[in-house]
């Protein structure tokens, strides 16, 4: 029997982040070339990047700081796998769905928990954990507030936010955060970067819970207006 051959066009999500393109895809493309036609799931693929985040957090803490930086990156690659395999293979379950939104925050965490006991700093480690679950939390809202109202998820816009050239770039992503902590743990400025999460996230945090308001006024005045 032929195998398979793996569709890098199927493998593509309908829209995806920039950081995620430059930094992460162009090696998660090659990787699920390989996997394609295995006995390995996707699923599988979801808990090894959890596993790699939380190793990576171990070794931080040891203070092997470049081997971790490099797992922290893979763990980036390998939540990309994950997806590109499902999609490719056309394989979607429930329990993927679950793993795919809830086991990224077991392994965004333990760096930073390292880095709380490498500064000894637990009040700025607290806000920028904190910080880093009110923006996932707007995430997560934005999500279903989609899918609870049908709304449009597309290259112009994602839930109750417009998609613009601003955010592009500036759109947090988790791609964008691993790649902000990957330089970080690279060069050994912990502090630095709690100190950043924890000011900028709740800046960025304050600007999008603000936005959320502002189009749900407009999207509730244009529905009175059509009554």
């Amino acid at each position: 029997m032929d195998k398979l051959k793996f569709n890098v066009n199927k493998s593509q999500k309908t829209v995806d982040d920039i950081y995620a393109l430059v930094f992460a895809r162009p090696v998660s493309k090659r990787i699920s070339k390989v996997l394609f036609n295995t006995k390995i799931t996707a699923n599988q693929i979801t808990i090894f990047s959890v596993f790699l985040g939380v190793i990576s957090g171990i070794l931080l803490f040891f203070g092997y700081n470049y081997v971790s930086a490099v797992l922290l990156y893979f763990s980036l690659v390998f939540d990309c796998v994950d997806g590109e395999l499902a999609r490719s293979r056309e394989q979607f379950t429930k329990l993927g769905y679950w793993l795919e939104s809830t086991s990224d925050r077991i392994s965004d965490l333990f760096p930073i928990i390292a880095m709380g006991f490498l500064t000894k700093n637990w009040l700025l480690t607290s806000l920028a954990v904190a910080v880093l679950f009110l923006i996932r939390t707007v995430i997560s809202a934005n999500t279903m507030f989609a899918e609870r109202f049908k709304l449009e998820i597309s290259t112009n816009r994602s839930g109750i936010y417009s998609r613009n050239k601003f955010n592009v770039w500036f759109r947090y992503t988790r791609s964008a955060h691993l790649m902000f902590l990957v330089v970080f743990v690279l060069i050994g400025q912990y502090t630095l970067y709690l100190i950043l999460l924890s000011t900028l996230g709740f800046l960025y945090f304050v600007m999008i819970w603000s936005m959320g308001i502002i189009s749900c006024k407009r999207m509730d005045r244009k529905e009175n207006q059509k009554k």
